[in-house]
């Protein structure tokens, strides 16, 4: 039965030129490929990933045709949440490489026409910065560096000193820990071993600047500044309030005193400024900010993108494709997903600039999240809408998470969860190591043993092998991006529809060809009549790009077809199909 359309969940959506300054930009079509660098390649046998091992790779990441690679800290560090807590913001961590080691990766990746975005961690440092242990003497000059706050009490027959709130921890328990060399407590948003740095102080604001400044002069493009939604407290350090739970649990509390202050999105344009200011007296070309907050509410959302005049974000992150996303997430539910935030988190005008975010290194992998045969479902979507795509390493390929078991993970999240948690709670499994190869460990490290294990069946998932296939994720997504990379793409408003359980993607412009994008979301087979809301469509489409499950039916039944009838499109399950108008 052809499925009618739900015209709740159209959209038609297009930044005008003239308003959008993002248009023509290197990023405003840009695909940015997130690497975990521990994870990427090991090129001196540690079992840990480095920049060499990232060089080694140049090749394969210019094969993708991205734009930009978003590299995941690589500063000094104790470690205690992987890179996470640094002691040093402007150097290299050894276990990295060198300086040298990324000036000529930089310089490696500019000649493959690559920009380079660093993750920047502007809420707190490690306890074992330099910084803080001066703050924690009471050094003069770094003495308000850092939250400090005196007990609230004492209590003397017990000997316990009460923080000054019930302030919790973002990892649970006391946002405070207290020093007994400084006979106060500093706070923490995240793990004790990460005091929040103290943005009130105009020297600590001035010091994050010149982080900024210093890795613009190394030839970096941009930022993705982390946990972004703590970066100021309310100094009235009112307790907030109780929701209900565990009362040390994050989640039993209404963050009112400790997220999202007013004074953070004013710190945040500070640092867009430096960004803006270098690019135009340097080298004239857009250095860009994406911002991390998990936030659900679209009025925040916007706070993040701030004003035509006075830009914050680049763009804040959409993590709803992965906060709602699930296996039982409907087509018209998928098409309101996507058009809320064109809609309602984007401010109005056109001038601000949309992205989608499949993944990252804090959540499960598609392929483990949803299926295996989502990966091409969800590339197609993402590649084919309008914006920034920000890509997960190994999310090109398919790659699901590691099964590893409790005793192999190193995450501190997973290993604080109960043991029936682990594998849900850990951020172990989607931070494997990439599979190169089907030889012993997929080529990342010829050490015995590398930092965390492999996903299990990497024999067959891998890079190679889906290099040499002629049906594979790896070339569905290289068409995909070498079709986005195509000039007559750019410029297209873009429409989202559902019908029935399936998706369908425009990208439109008159008197030109249409692309179209069309996704079975079901485990049933659906048949779809795109002139049911585009009449003007011609009778017949060409097809430019087909699943990998669509691929296999074909060979499966001995029959392939390289163009569908606009109103009698039948999709299998778990299938899609990209079309183009002749």
């Amino acid at each position: 039965m052809i499925a009618s359309v739900l015209a709740s969940a159209v959209l038609l959506w297009a930044g005008a030129a003239a308003q959008n300054p993002n248009q023509g930009a290197w990023y405003s079509n840009g695909v940015v490929y997130q690497i975990y660098p521990r994870s990427f390649q090991d090129s001196d046998g540690d079992g840990i990933g480095d920049l060499k091992g990232i060089l080694q790779r140049v090749d394969y990441l210019a094969e993708l045709g991205i734009d930009a690679i978003w590299l995941n800290p690589i500063y000094p560090s104790p470690n205690k949440d992987f890179g996470y807590d640094i002691s040093n913001m402007t150097a290299i961590d050894p276990v990295y490489g060198t300086m040298d080691d990324f000036e000529e990766l930089v310089a490696a990746l500019k000649n493959k026409s690559i920009k380079v975005i660093m993750d920047y961690v502007p809420n707190h440092t490690s306890d074992q910065h330099p910084w803080f242990q001066m703050s924690a003497q009471g050094h003069s000059d770094y003495k308000d560096y850092y939250v400090w706050i005196e007990p609230s009490s004492y209590d003397v027959p017990n000997n316990i000193l009460h923080p000054p709130n019930n302030w919790t921890s973002c990892f649970n328990g006391s946002m405070w820990e207290y020093h007994p060399g400084r006979k106060a407590f500093y706070l923490h948003q995240f793990l004790k071993y990460q005091p929040d740095l103290n943005y009130r102080s105009p020297n600590v604001v001035q010091a994050m600047k010149d982080v900024l400044t210093f890795w613009l002069g190394k030839g970096v493009h941009g930022f993705r500044m982390d946990a972004v939604f703590a970066l100021v407290e309310n100094d009235s350090w009112r307790d907030e309030p109780y929701l209900g739970g565990p009362p040390t649990s994050y989640n039993s509390y209404n963050h009112t005193m400790t997220a999202e202050q007013p004074e953070t999105f004013d710190k945040l344009r500070q640092f867009r400024e430096v960004l803006d200011s270098y690019a135009y007296t340097h080298d004239n070309v857009t250095k860009i900010m994406m911002t991390e907050s998990y936030n659900s509410d679209y009025e925040d959302i916007k706070e993040y993108y701030g004003t035509p005049t006075a830009p914050i974000s680049t763009f804040p992150f959409n993590f709803f494709w992965i906060t709602q996303g699930t296996l039982s997430t409907t087509a018209s539910q998928w098409a309101t997903i996507i058009n809320n935030w064109y809609n309602q988190a984007m401010p109005a005008g056109g001038w601000a600039q949309a992205n989608f975010v499949l993944g990252n290194h804090d959540q499960h992998r598609i392929a483990s999240r949803l299926t295996p045969q989502h990966t091409d479902i969800m590339n197609i979507l993402q590649l084919m809408l309008k914006g920034t795509a920000v890509v997960y390493f190994g999310d090109e390929i398919g790659l699901q998470d590691s099964q590893l078991r409790r005793d192999q993970g190193v995450d501190p999240v997973g290993l604080n969860s109960t043991s029936g948690e682990f594998l849900a709670s850990s951020r172990d499994p989607e931070r494997a190591p990439m599979p190169w190869n089907n030889t012993y460990n997929g080529g990342f490290t010829n050490n015995s043993r590398p930092w965390l294990p492999l996903a299990t069946g990497y024999w067959d998932v891998n890079v190679e092998a889906q290099r040499m296939a002629n049906v594979s994720h790896l070339q569905v997504f290289k068409s995909l991006m070498e079709l986005r990379k195509n000039p007559t793409m750019v410029s297209r408003s873009v429409a989202v529809e559902a019908f029935g359980n399936s998706l369908v993607v425009y990208r439109e412009l008159s008197d030109n060809p249409t692309f179209i994008a069309v996704v079975n979301l079901a485990n049933l087979q659906q048949t779809v009549d795109l002139t049911q809301s585009r009449p003007t469509l011609p009778p017949t489409l060409e097809i430019l790009v087909k699943t990998v499950s669509y691929q296999e039916i074909e060979i499966g039944t001995n029959s392939t077809s390289s163009v569908a009838n606009s109103s009698n499109i039948v999709l299998p399950p778990l299938t899609g199909l990209v079309l183009k108008t002749f």
